[in-house]
């Protein structure tokens, strides 16, 4: 037995006809989308050159030819109008992906009339691809469809589409757009309490006669509340503001298990943080900082530099892209090598982790080839992004060049999504 009740609010004010014409563009529910077997929506996403909310995904199944497909609302159109499409695609990990891009055509009454194959993408690997076309409505048509299909022979990854576009060219007066979306969701069964509150609140303002392309600004707000009959309580909010070019975003996340135990993590993202007052932090990662003047009671320090000599040895690595671990012996997610001299090593991981649902995995840290550390974490409800962070002191005191390595292994529940990797290794020296 479960209960489902939802709340959908869509205010919108339109000057001008220069906008996106497809509906729920911003991928933050899929609910306005019709998505078959294989395709699902995975929001909000955080990667970087995808310009939309969320993400529709298609995890391969086996097979030749072209896989099922994802398609949105049908929207209005005029036939002789000129139109351009843009779109982002990329695979979620390693490996090669192709995607077919097509618009289905309708009359008036909502007949069919015939499909145009708008484009085909294809590439390898985690870096998003983004491409456009312009073309002509044709004749007969008042209504379209943006469709998407995977080709199953030449995909070898899950695949990733982002920021779709359907825009008439237009050279009126400035055109003029905005809006308010919001979705509140609440799900109850014997075991499980969910509650979901999403919203997209944007203006933006065009003008192609005088060369301005779009000045858009956006606030999207998303909260998160999950309680389980197994003991699993998680809260989460994430807020993005978009103004042109600029981002910032801000991440709270709060989960108990009796497994894991308590976590809290809070992460702000920003070209300038400002805080008015005093600040007190009970503990504190900093990437790089620049003080004038310092009162400090007790230091401690990785690698401290007095003039241009430095006390200890760093190294820190950041690999790009995503990683969607495997089962039996897992897959490598970090790794990195250090000069030992005699002393202990700290290693540290850092990583997010993500996907479609709730998903766990096991993270085996090794020094060359040996296994010295080994620790569980999972996603956050519905697949929602979690930070890792795991820090480990290698006491052995060994000499020369060492290898170490992090291998994830998914143990559970929805194949996650590792993304944001680094690894920093610290050899202390006396």
């Amino acid at each position: 037995m479960q209960a489902l009740s939802a709340g959908l609010l869509q205010l919108e004010g339109r000057v001008g006809d220069a906008f996106n014409l497809i509906p729920g563009a911003e991928l933050s529910r899929a609910g306005l989308w019709t998505l078959e077997d294989g395709w699902s929506l995975v929001a909000p996403v955080f990667t970087a050159g995808i310009t939309s909310i969320g993400v529709l995904t298609f995890a391969k199944p086996a097979g030749t030819g072209y896989g099922t497909a994802a398609l949105c609302r049908r929207f209005p159109v005029i036939s002789g109008d000129a139109c351009t499409l843009r779109l982002q695609g990329r695979a979620a990990g390693p490996g090669t992906w192709r995607l077919s891009v097509r618009l289905f055509w309708y009359d008036a009454d909502d007949t069919f009339l015939f499909p145009s194959l708008i484009a085909i993408l294809a590439g390898d690997g985690p870096d998003v691809l983004t491409r456009s076309a312009e073309g002509t409505i044709p004749a007969g048509a008042r209504q379209a469809r943006l469709v998407f299909a995977v080709g199953l022979t030449g995909t070898a990854a899950v695949v990733e589409v982002g920021g779709p576009v359907v825009e008439r060219i237009t050279t009126a007066v400035a055109s003029t757009r905005a809006g308010v979306d919001a979705l509140d969701a609440v799900l109850t069964t014997p075991g499980t309490g969910l509650a979901s509150r999403v919203a997209t609140v944007e203006a933006e303002v065009r003008d192609p006669a005088a060369g301005l392309a779009s000045v858009r600004a956006s606030v999207d707000p998303a909260q998160t509340a999950l309680a389980t009959v197994e003991g699993h309580a998680q809260a989460s909010y994430t807020l993005r503001a978009h103004a042109g070019s600029a981002e910032a975003g801000l991440e709270i996340v709060a989960a108990d298990d009796p497994v894991a135990g308590p976590a809290a993590i809070v992460r702000i993202r920003g070209d300038q943080l400002i805080v008015d007052g005093d600040t007190h932090l009970d503990d504190a990662f900093i990437e790089r900082i620049v003080v004038r003047q310092a009162e400090v009671d007790t230091l401690r320090v990785n690698t401290l530099m007095i003039g241009d000599r430095a006390v200890t040895v760093p190294v820190y690595l950041a690999f790009p892209g995503s990683i969607r671990p495997e089962g039996g012996a897992g897959t490598n997610i970090a790794a990195g090598s250090i000069r030992r001299e005699g002393f202990a090593t700290v290693i540290t991981l850092g990583c997010q982790m993500g996907g479609w649902g709730y998903g766990e995995c096991i993270f085996e840290l090794r020094r060359g080839g040996v296994l010295i550390n080994r620790f569980p974490s999972g996603t956050g409800p519905s697949g929602a992004n979690q930070s890792i962070f795991s820090q480990y002191v290698d006491t052995d005191a060994g000499a020369g060049v060492t290898h170490y390595r992090v291998d994830a292994i998914w143990s559970g529940y929805r194949q996650p999504i590792i993304t944001q990797r680094i690894l920093n290794l610290v050899q202390t020296k006396r």
